[in-house]
């Protein structure tokens, strides 16, 4: 039996930490395309050439899907040359300084034919090909004001509004270009980190860090990473004293205490003593201190 329709996959998908980083499969890296496409007009910046983009294009060097995809550049060189024979890609013109750079520096500009069956906005679940009835002009101007809005709100996309200002907090924080093509997913992983329960604090702090000696934002990995090592040194729980030991300190205390008097009592018990036989021997010997007093006070040290 033949599947049909479509379903919508989040972006995270290629970075969730689930699964091992190993080489794509072919199926795989279709999909990373179709999720690479922009879904609006839009301007990119890629291996320091400005692209326009259209719905459904994208742009990125060989030697960049190589490094996405596990691959090597003679294989993606390859397997889009196979995309292009089936129809289901088309490569666009080059033009201008990006045409004179090395090939493997050169942006590969492409167009997902049919893009409109993999890819919708998520108003309605479409499923099948039959064709809708066109609202009037009024109505669609109105629709189309509730998209953006729903957009930005908790609506079509799934997303939070909340999201999408951490999102907005964190690109900013990483002088991220918000409209390139690795960076469009982020809202959905602010979402996901919202339901972890990392803050916008943590986030923004983590990034900073990370940031910190970098002119350019590496991998959202590392970000993930430095985010959950930032909640988890904020939320590690205060080490609490057993409530015994501050009595056996003070227990203790006292007893040296008490041990410390006792002995100041004996010497002044001894010291009295000694003073007394001194005294003692004097008048019946009615010698001087001399060597007698060494004797007693040796005799009395013995004792």
């Amino acid at each position: 039996m033949k599947n049909s329709g479509v379903f919508a996959i989040s972006r995270d998908l290629f970075d969730h930490s689930f699964f091992e980083d190993e080489p794509y499969s072919e199926r795989l890296a279709w999909v990373w395309l179709i999720g690479a496409a922009v879904w609006r007009s839009q301007k990119v910046r890629v291996a320091g050439h400005v692209i326009q983009l259209g719905r459904g294009e994208l742009a990125f060097s060989e030697r960049f899907l190589a490094q996405q995809f596990g691959w090597s550049k003679s294989r993606v060189h390859r397997f889009i040359a196979r995309l292009e024979r089936e129809g289901m890609i088309s490569k666009c013109s080059k033009s201008g300084p990006a045409a004179n750079r090395k090939p493997d520096h050169t942006p590969t500009h492409l167009r997902i034919c049919n893009y409109n069956r993999y890819a919708f906005d998520g108003e309605r679940q479409r499923t099948t090909d039959e064709p809708q009835p066109e609202p009037a002009a009024d109505q669609q101007r109105t629709k189309e004001e509730e998209r953006k809005e729903d957009n930005r709100k908790e609506g079509a996309t799934g997303i939070s509004k909340q999201a999408f200002e951490v999102s907005d907090a964190f690109l900013a924080a990483i002088n991220a270009d918000r409209e390139a093509p690795e960076w469009q997913g982020v809202p959905y992983r602010a979402d996901m980190w919202l339901r972890e329960g990392w803050t916008e604090p943590i986030i923004i702090s983590a990034a900073k860090k990370v940031m910190a000696g970098r002119s350019k934002p590496p991998h959202i990995k590392y970000f993930e990473k430095a985010i959950a090592t930032e909640f988890a040194n904020q939320n590690a729980p205060v080490p609490k004293a057993e409530p015994g030991a501050r009595r056996e300190t003070v227990r203790g205390n006292a007893g040296a205490n008490q041990g410390w008097q006792a002995s100041r009592d004996d010497f002044r018990e001894a010291h009295a003593e000694l003073k007394r036989k001194v005294a003692e021997q004097r008048e019946r010997e009615g010698g001087g201190p001399g060597g007698e007093v060494i004797r007693l006070v040796t005799s009395a040290g013995r004792g």
